[in-house]
């Protein structure tokens, strides 16, 4: 049609692809033969993800860190970090944008000789931002109807690292370290002039040896900058943490107890960057002369709804007969396997996964953990048509053996949640000849309840200002049937 315009029109919709279980064989080479495998923590995480034409590369590292006896009875530890890389297929393109969560599901220790083999089974679950263009009716010498719609224009999804380091004191001296573990909560983040602010609370848990096994668990509040210049401060963030890997330094003094010493904690700052527009879409139009017929589009794209950090507590009484005294429990992980969007929260289901590490009369027994949870997390910004994300961890875990098995479990959710939003748009139109019966000078019509005044402009071809300057009494909707009086030239 030559009085109508057209212009291109940009939006990003969110794809999540079906979550797939992969598994990964890691083998670790000690020193000396194993005797018992007491304790065996993996972490793994996605560094860097590919998208190509209907697939994805997601890469990834996994940290296997370990505690076991060795021949003579010595309490020793290994650690080791292995590559993956997996490919997932679906709604793919090149130039897209692919965020990937690791949920590690199971793991399995044996050892031969000196070689200990760690097999990991872990979900992967990834999301797409694709990008679509859309040529659309923006404007013409017609009466038009517009309406302003919000719409993600681009998303980006950043991965920024960095290290944060804390002095620490343990309660006996230190002859060895064994094992060190960290989980990093994040409760405030801001951007300015390519740096990143990031505050929250680390908490570090420490193994080692003093005279026997000893465990400790130290928490501390952090503020560290990020070198960030690849994040847009005009974008709405979401936002959560990896550890890579946590690195014990001892601060040794000559003549003096052990007991201090630096925690470096690497991280993964993982920032989903999100740019929401408002664009004015024509969502009706008509013109005096002539009939129009639109082809129209439903265009998909999603909009943030909010990022936040919760903390839940989950206790338990689990019918597990455990002797002996807590060393300490290792291989934390959460597995959430249900989340449900309601209006004010979500509701969740999952198992809260661990090892117990006891030791008694008989040495030490490592005893696997699992206790189910069905929590209702208070997040104001959710409501019931949002689609939510939510990745959990484990900050800390208290145990008491009477009998039977309590555990109190202080947990962490980061819930992510984005609506879904489908913006009409109109890709085609058409003239049509105008029939025209027989009009009068002066006409009278009945219009219904509801009706609004560019209803009764469009069904009588006169401009909403012309319709006014004949009923000026009319609302708009109507609140009942009413006459309008219409005037036409002949």
């Amino acid at each position: 049609m030559a009085n109508a315009r057209f212009d291109n029109l940009y939006a990003v919709k969110k794809v999540d692809l079906q979550p797939m279980q992969t598994s990964q064989t890691v083998r670790v080479n000690v020193r000396g033969e194993v005797d018992k495998i007491l304790a065996c923590s993996v972490q793994s995480i996605a560094t860097t993800c590919e998208c190509l034409q209907g697939e994805g590369v997601v890469n990834g590292r996994t940290n296997v860190k370990i505690l076991y006896l060795d021949q003579t009875g010595d309490v020793c530890s290994a650690n080791c970090n292995a590559d993956f890389a997996n490919t997932v297929q679906g709604e793919i393109v090149p130039n897209a944008q692919m965020q990937a969560f690791v949920t590690v599901l199971e793991t399995k220790s044996s050892a031969f000789g000196n070689v200990i083999t760690v097999e990991v089974v872990f979900e992967l679950a990834c999301t797409v931002y694709v990008g679509q263009q859309e040529t659309v009716f923006v404007d013409g010498d017609l009466f038009v109807k517009r309406d302003d719609k919000q719409i993600a224009t681009k998303v980006d999804c950043h991965t920024v690292c960095g290290e944060i380091e804390q002095q620490l004191q343990t309660a006996h001296a230190i002859q060895r370290v064994l094992l060190a573990d960290s989980v990093v909560s994040v409760s405030d983040f801001s951007l300015s002039q390519g740096v990143a602010t990031v505050q929250g609370k680390a908490m570090v848990e420490l193994t080692y040896f003093s005279q026997k096994l000893c465990h400790q668990t130290f928490t501390f509040d952090f503020s560290q900058e990020f070198v960030a210049s690849s994040l847009s401060e005009t974008a709405q963030n979401a936002v959560w943490v990896d550890v890579k890997n946590t690195k014990i330094k001892l601060d040794i003094v000559e003549d003096e107890q052990n007991d201090l010493f630096t925690a470096e904690i690497v991280l993964c700052l993982n920032v989903l960057q999100t740019h929401v527009e408002n664009v004015s879409v024509i969502l009706d139009a008509y013109d005096k002369g002539c009939d129009l017929a639109f082809a129209r589009h439903a265009l998909t794209t999603v909009l943030p709804c909010g990022n936040a950090r919760v903390d839940k507590k989950v206790s338990a009484v689990l019918p597990q007969q455990i002797q002996g005294e807590v060393v300490c429990a290792s291989n934390k992980h959460v597995v959430v396997s249900s989340v449900q969007s309601a209006d004010g929260g979500v509701n969740l289901q999952g198992l809260v996964c661990f090892d117990l590490l006891t030791i008694c009369d008989d040495g030490y027994v490592t005893t696997p953990v699992q206790m189910p949870f069905d929590e209702r997390l208070e997040v104001d910004f959710v409501a019931a048509d949002c689609v939510v994300g939510v990745d959990g961890c484990v900050k800390s875990v208290a145990v008491a053996i009477a009998g039977e098995l309590k555990v109190d479990a202080q947990l962490q959710f980061n819930v992510v949640a984005q609506l879904p939003s489908y913006v009409d748009v109109i890709v085609n139109v058409e003239e049509i000849a105008l029939q025209r019966d027989d009009r009068y000078a002066i006409e009278i019509s009945i219009a219904n309840k509801g009706d609004t005044l560019w209803d009764l402009a469009k069904n009588l071809r006169m401009s909403q200002e012309e319709v006014l300057a004949v009923n000026p009494e009319i609302s708009s909707p109507l609140q009942e049937p009413t006459k309008i009086v219409a005037y036409n030239k002949l």
